[in-house]
């Protein structure tokens, strides 16, 4: 929690052991001055899909996209860019199996608040 009493959130990774999560970690991109949040791992696990309000975004909370080396390390933080992300807010990423994002959105236009929409990545 910071000095406003703003708790922000973050990702971490754990390993399930006999049924129980071990060597619990956070990830590199995570930061005391704004959250890291609902990630969504591609199904070969070489993508992590993620929003964060990270300073320099196109709005309020943007879609990320990280890579997942082999070493289980990640990368470099990609926005999504402008087909994704809006001024507004852009959360709750979900990367299906087949590569269709879904993400919810109340940027795009919809009916309102936090509408969900689709796009396919590479």
């Amino acid at each position: 929690m910071d000095k406003d009493g703003v708790t922000n959130l973050k990702i971490y990774r754990a390993e399930l052991v006999n049924g129980i999560w071990t060597n619990i970690k956070g990830v590199h991109i995570n930061n005391d001055h704004y959250s890291v949040s609902h990630p969504s791992l591609s199904k070969d696990g070489k993508k992590l899909y993620y929003a964060s309000d990270i300073p320099g975004g196109k709005g309020g909370t943007d879609i990320y996209v990280i890579d997942v080396n082999t070493d289980g390390s990640l990368g470099t933080s990609i926005n999504m860019g402008d087909v994704i992300n809006t001024e507004g807010d852009e959360m709750f990423p979900f990367i299906h199996e087949e590569g269709t994002l879904f993400f919810a959105s109340d940027g795009h236009v919809g009916f309102g608040m936090l509408d969900i929409f689709a796009t396919i990545t590479d």
